[in-house]
């Protein structure tokens, strides 16, 4: 009677471990889903737009009108950061009159990944201003 007892409670706690494994797995599975498909790999042709944009953008930070940060836009859909400290730029896409960059977020030891969208207001050669909701963000570029 015990051995049978035993049986059974082994039987059951490994259709639990099978059963919280597919759950685990399942759930791991989904977000990364969910990041491949935000991460999206750059276009080999290039734009007229695109090919504008490409290079280092920098705006003054607020705290301190020396200084600079921002970011670099590559050819093959990468971003950098430029003094950006806990913020990583990965990637950066153009979608009709927007422009998305990928940031990670690192901090205390956690990190987190966002999509940043931001409106064109106005673009040239050595000038960028881009827009979220009301603020409007002046980028130089730099050479």
């Amino acid at each position: 009677m015990i051995e049978t007892a035993i049986k059974m409670s082994w039987v059951i706690m490994v259709l639990l471990s099978m059963v919280l494994g597919g759950l685990l797995f399942y759930k791991w599975k989904a977000s990364q889903e969910t990041v491949s498909t935000t991460v999206e790999k750059f276009p080999l042709v290039l734009s007229q737009e695109e090919k504008k944009l490409m290079g280092s953008w920098v705006e003054p930070i607020p705290e301190n009108e020396n200084e600079y940060h921002g970011f670099t836009l590559l050819s093959d859909g990468t971003a950098r950061s430029i003094n950006t400290g806990e913020l990583l730029y990965k990637t950066w896409q153009i979608r009709g009159d927007e422009l998305s960059l990928i940031v990670e977020s690192i901090g205390e030891g956690l990190s987190s990944e966002d999509m940043e969208t931001y409106i064109f207001e106005q673009i040239s050669e050595n000038t960028l201003l881009l827009k979220i909701g009301k603020s409007v963000f002046p980028y130089k570029r730099v050479h």
